[in-house]
């Protein structure tokens, strides 16, 4: 069984994690790999997060002197636009200043917060379209800047840079992508967000091991398919997040926080 896209551990990783913390246990590689993409994505639903880093163009809805307002998918990397429009005819509507919102503070910025500054909007449907670079994938700080045209770089071997909407040159056909150049600074090498999983990886990682872990120890084999172990078919069930691990990831949940 491959792993998949959104799978918060490796293969290795569970059973090096099961061998200390479990003792020993069948080595059912299908077995373990239906349960981490099961508890993964047990997971990701239980966070009501967009997990991958990638430009997105949001449309929401404006109340009452609403001022607040919370990206479905932070952290924010970068903010392009903002613009109103009661009738939605976004592709006619100039974007509102830059000065008239917020967003680049640090803890905003984490849980995808814009407030706007010095101006109060009439309340409407989808009145509001964002477009914004935001995703749990990895931390801002781990690359340097996105862009489309690799060309106006100087760069050095080990930069780190997330490719833009419409790469050009060295970055063609790699959107979205995260962009390495390598050892002998000759070349770029590209991966997928996940495979640079970064900003909530502590969190998510240990909030994983911990719910299969659990559920060998009280024999609740968790997956996304029915799997083969010891020569018979089982269909694997599914059990709620046990509260260590709700507790480790609850601050991830998309809602709005304290932050200010």
């Amino acid at each position: 069984m491959a792993a998949a896209l959104t799978d918060l551990v490796t293969l290795a990783e569970l059973r090096l994690y099961l061998d200390m913390k479990v003792g020993k246990f069948l080595q059912d590689d299908d077995l373990l790999q239906a349960q981490i993409t099961g508890v993964s994505d047990q997971i990701l639903k239980y966070l009501s997060r967009q997990i991958v880093v990638k430009q997105r163009i949001t449309r929401l809805d404006v109340g009452s002197l609403q001022s607040k307002f919370v990206m479905p998918a932070a952290p924010i990397h970068d903010l392009t636009e903002i613009k109103y429009d009661l009738d939605r005819d976004f592709s006619n509507t100039s974007a509102l200043e830059s000065s008239d919102y917020e967003w680049e503070e640090e803890g905003r910025r984490k849980v995808g917060l814009v407030l706007l500054d010095r101006i109060r909007l009439r309340q409407g449907v989808g009145a509001l379209q964002v477009t914004y670079v935001g995703g749990y994938a990895f931390d801002r700080d781990y690359y340097i800047s996105r862009l489309d045209d690799p060309s106006t770089l100087t760069p050095s071997a080990g930069d780190i840079h997330l490719v833009g909407g419409n790469p050009i040159g060295d970055f063609s056909g790699q959107k979205d992508k995260v962009a390495t150049r390598d050892i002998t600074n000759t070349s770029w090498t590209f991966q997928t967000a996940f495979e640079v999983l970064r900003l909530t990886r502590s969190q998510l990682h240990l909030a994983t091991l911990t719910q299969c872990g659990y559920l060998w120890r009280t024999k609740n084999f968790q997956g996304t398919q029915q799997v083969t172990f010891r020569q018979a078919s089982a269909m694997t069930r599914s059990i709620g997040l046990i509260h260590p691990v709700r507790d480790m990831i609850r601050p991830l949940q998309n809602k709005m926080t304290s932050v200010m």
